[in-house]
């Protein structure tokens, strides 16, 4: 499987660990994404359910440390972004691993608890840097079959979800809601006016 077809089955929070994967090796710069670009593309969402099994984001410049990379600042260039690059054999095999791990848990999408358990299971750089943090596989898939099985758990799961999601977007919360809240008003005095008219 190639191409598009590949990511079909996958949330868009996991296309857009794929998306992150490829800007960072862009920033490297790398020929092919690897393993170890599609663990810092897991950095970049609070609010992924891999984020939830353990805080990446909050740990990217250990996480950079361990594998020998410079903490990037600043804002990618449009070269960054619209380079298509290949993925390499290792980082295949992770995401046909986390294909499975989606498998073994029912899902018919493919998140980044996946993704995430796809680079526990095969030996690479994204591995041993994962082992260095004390996440190991078999804690992984717990922690996300935990997210899964529903009950208070779950619910608190994705009530710090929805909470990490409005500190990331916290501006474009505020405009989306000033503008329900002018629209619910403007409905409101449209009924009035109506009212009014017809009495």
């Amino acid at each position: 499987m190639t191409g598009a077809a590949m990511f079909e089955r996958y949330t868009e929070q996991a296309k857009r660990v794929i998306f992150f994967a490829r800007y960072e090796a862009g920033r490297q710069p790398s020929p092919i994404i690897t393993c170890t670009h599609l663990l810092l593309g897991l950095t970049h969402d609070p609010a992924s359910r891999a984020n939830l099994i353990r805080p990446f984001g909050s740990r990217e410049s250990y996480l950079r440390s361990i594998l020998g990379l410079p903490l990037q600042k600043g804002r990618p260039g449009p070269s960054d972004l619209t380079m298509n690059l290949p993925l390499e054999l290792d980082a295949k095999r992770a995401l046909a691993l986390a294909a499975q791990e989606a498998d073994l848990d029912g899902s018919q999408t493919l998140d980044t608890d996946h993704i995430l358990r796809g680079l526990l299971a095969l030996p690479n750089a994204a591995s041993v840097a994962l082992a260095s943090m004390t996440i190991d596989l078999d804690q992984a898939r717990a922690a996300s079959r935990q997210q899964r099985s529903g009950g208070i758990a779950s619910q608190l799961t994705l009530l710090r979800r929805a909470i990490l999601w409005l500190r990331a977007r916290p501006l474009r919360f505020i405009r989306r809601f000033a503008v329900w809240i002018a629209c619910a008003i403007l409905f409101h005095l449209f009924l009035l006016l109506l009212v009014l008219i017809f009495n």
